[in-house]
């Protein structure tokens, strides 16, 4: 169905929304399309939201505190689309939205922010291409955990670096795990990367596990620990470097390398 008064901005909102990304702020969608005026943005979210292409909901949604606006897919979203993705595959994502509980979504947010950071990125001419997104939520973990697959990563994906497709597992820190939880999910990784099953699930040799958490200082404290794993499996990222640094920057720290890393490091 033809809708001659959606730009190209709309429709690609539109499209991010029905199949990548569960909801957006304002400053994701900056992120997002980084040349578009602030104010532009929101006058286009405000005319999709009146015609029920977006969604809005607002977080928190039961205290008396400003809240946040958060953009969704909305019910006439999927029509609005030339290549729709599947109905039902649609209606998925849209209900995991509307009904993502608060405490959730601090958390998802974060996952959305680093996602959408990527989506600009890899979508640039002469950049990484983001081949893969393979959320928390897919069906695929469940069938895996079934095989013995222990993990529950925040993201799988395979990016194209340099003509090499690299596969990674992402995990992003929100600095509230400590301890007997982290040493579990890092053995976890571990087993599973010495294991040689992942060759099996996912058709290559080996992987990464980017770790975007929150500060530089907190790296540094976990860096030690990371000394009884595997070389270079796990990848270490401030949030605010990952979100405003080209990916493949040398910012990384990948114990033992004692100097960030760029992630065109070969495997």
């Amino acid at each position: 169905m033809d809708h001659p008064y959606l730009t190209d901005f709309d429709l690609e909102l539109i499209r991010v929304l029905s199949t990548d990304l569960l909801f957006v702020t304002t400053r994701i969608v900056a992120q997002l399309f980084p040349t578009t005026p602030a104010r532009s943005i929101r006058h286009r979210i405000h005319k999709l939201v009146e015609r029920k292409y977006l969604s809005q909901r607002l977080y928190p949604s039961s205290y008396p505190v400003p809240k946040l606006p958060l953009y969704l897919a909305g019910s006439q979203a999927r029509m609005a689309l030339p290549k729709p993705p599947p109905e039902a595959a649609f209606l998925a994502h849209r209900k995991r939205a509307i009904y993502m509980k608060d405490t959730a979504i601090p958390h998802s947010l974060l996952i959305q922010t680093a996602h959408a950071r990527l989506l600009s990125e890899t979508r640039q001419s002469g950049s990484p291409q983001l081949l893969t997104w393979i959320p928390s939520y897919d069906p695929l973990w469940d069938e895996l955990h079934d095989y013995g697959f222990s993990l529950n990563p925040d993201a799988y994906m395979e990016i194209r670096i340099e003509g090499i497709i690299q596969p990674f597992f992402l995990e992003i820190d929100a600095g509230t795990e400590r301890g007997a939880s982290l040493k579990t999910k890092f053995q976890a990784y571990h087993d599973y990367a010495s294991s040689g099953t992942f060759q099996h699930h996912f058709s290559a040799p080996s992987f990464r596990v980017l770790f975007v958490t929150t500060t530089l200082r907190r790296i540094q404290h976990l860096t030690p620990g990371l000394a009884r794993y595997a070389p270079q499996l796990f990848w270490l990222a401030p949030l605010d470097t990952f979100l405003t640094s080209a990916l493949l920057h040398p910012y990384w720290t990948a114990p033992p390398a004692d100097t960030f890393q760029s992630l065109t490091a070969p495997f």
